[in-house]
């Protein structure tokens, strides 16, 4: 492998690993451990598509952290589409019951 190769597979490496985010909501109500995943797709570089995630329909005591991502394979699949398509993620950690707390 030459120098060239090395950089251009660095380069890359910086580029698919930079292009990953997460942000997240909290909302201060403990936990139950139960995790929801929703994912949505998007179109022409993240521009266009719209999805919706009712968090009262997930969690049935609402929820207690909910985190929005595009992972290192989201942002792959961007790239080698183009960014014709663009899939992204929400997790939900859904609410304990009132009195009850799980870790």
């Amino acid at each position: 492998m030459t120098a060239n190769s090395i950089r251009r597979l660095g380069s890359i490496a910086l580029l698919l690993l930079g292009a990953c985010y997460t942000t997240s909501f909290r909302t201060g109500v403990p936990a139950d451990g139960q995790v929801r995943q929703v994912r949505g797709d998007f179109f022409v570089w993240g521009y266009f598509g719209e999805k919706t995630v009712r968090l009262s329909e997930l969690c049935p005591y609402g929820p207690s952290r909910w985190d929005t991502s595009q992972t290192g394979l989201d942002t792959l699949i961007a790239v080698l589409t183009l960014g014709i398509y663009v899939p992204r993620h929400v997790q939900v950690r859904c609410a304990a019951q009132s009195g009850e707390e799980h870790r």
